[in-house]
């Protein structure tokens, strides 16, 4: 039997891509191991790159660019593997790294996935690795810098979970869709990606459905990985910005349970936050970024104030 499926899905990333199947066919071990690259819609070669130079991976062509979540579940459905392990086309993997995340899951059965360490090019490490639950403050603290200026706070770095040694082992309760490993039996039984998610959060809800079917999640830094982050989507035409605030929208949406002036009030956060977002990708000073996010943040106060004050009046708040 098939030991592990790594799964990559890439849109326009193939010269990021030959280093990650490179590192693959080092990485491998004693594994018994199948690779299933699913490719959105590509226009530089990526398939037939593959093809001549990496025979043994299994390419589906996806026929247009059905994002990350989809795109992810038509190979899941695929896959043979006893463990399933998501992996962006924009990674290195250590020598040993699918062999230490597959001994994991061996050795802890009361884990239903695991993450590796990973760290960027220059290898600091990358806080993404680990991450606590979402909820409203630790979104307010990460979206609004709290969890910047404060790395190692209990109070303001929940969502990076930064007052954990990166060097041991740790329950979280998140894990990072780059590289990310599920046991089959975890896939069985909570099924695949949420597909309303094009890119970005659904990690997280994969993540969080796991642990409400009662599995642990882990992080296990001896398994080292360098991701080149934004690699894999430098060359897509994809609104990045705009699709990461519609995966938290979705996931608060879907998860949160919250008073409608919770609702009210992280809603209002969003819209701060993707004004703050616009600004700073045209470079705009800061202090214009602030205003005009408080103006969008204000703006849709003002929206639903009418719906906050017949909440109040009906006393439902």
């Amino acid at each position: 039997m098939i030991d592990l499926s790594v799964i990559i899905v890439t849109h326009n990333a193939r010269g990021p891509l030959s280093l990650t199947l490179e590192s693959l066919a080092q990485a491998r071990g004693g594994l018994e191991l199948e690779v299933l690259l699913v490719d959105n819609a590509s226009t530089d070669s990526t398939v037939e790159m593959v093809r001549e130079r990496f025979p043994w991976v299994e390419v589906i062509e996806a026929g247009g660019n059905l994002g990350f979540a989809k795109a992810n579940n038509i190979a899941l459905r695929r896959a043979r593997g006893r463990y399933l392990m998501l992996l962006n086309p924009d990674t290195v993997l250590g020598e040993r790294s699918l062999e230490v995340l597959v001994d994991f899951l061996e050795q802890h059965l009361e884990a239903g996935a695991c993450g590796p360490k990973v760290l960027n090019r220059d290898g600091t490490f990358q806080a993404t690795s680990k991450r606590g639950l979402v909820t409203p403050w630790a979104g307010f603290c990460k979206l609004f810098g709290l969890s910047r200026l404060f790395p190692r706070s209990r109070l303001f770095n929940r969502y990076e979970l930064g007052f954990l040694d990166v060097d041991k082992v740790h329950q979280v309760e998140g894990l990072y869709g780059a590289a990310m490993m599920v046991r089959r039996e975890v896939y069985e039984q909570v099924g695949g990606l949420d597909e309303s998610y094009f890119m970005y959060g659904e990690d997280l809800d994969w993540s969080h459905a796991i642990q409400r079917a009662g599995w642990k999640l882990c992080y296990v830094p001896q398994a080292p990985i360098l991701h080149f982050k934004g690699e894999s989507t430098r060359n897509s035409s994809v609104d990045r910005d705009a699709h990461f605030f519609e995966a938290m929208e979705i996931f608060s949406r879907k998860w949160l349970r919250l008073s409608s002036f919770e609702r009210f009030v992280v809603d209002g956060g969003i819209v701060a936050a993707r004004g703050m977002s616009r600004f700073r990708r045209a470079r705009l000073n800061t202090q214009l970024g602030v205003l005009f996010a408080l103006g969008g943040a204000l703006a849709y106060l003002f929206k639903r104030s009418r719906t906050l004050l017949q909440l109040l009046a009906a006393g439902m708040l």
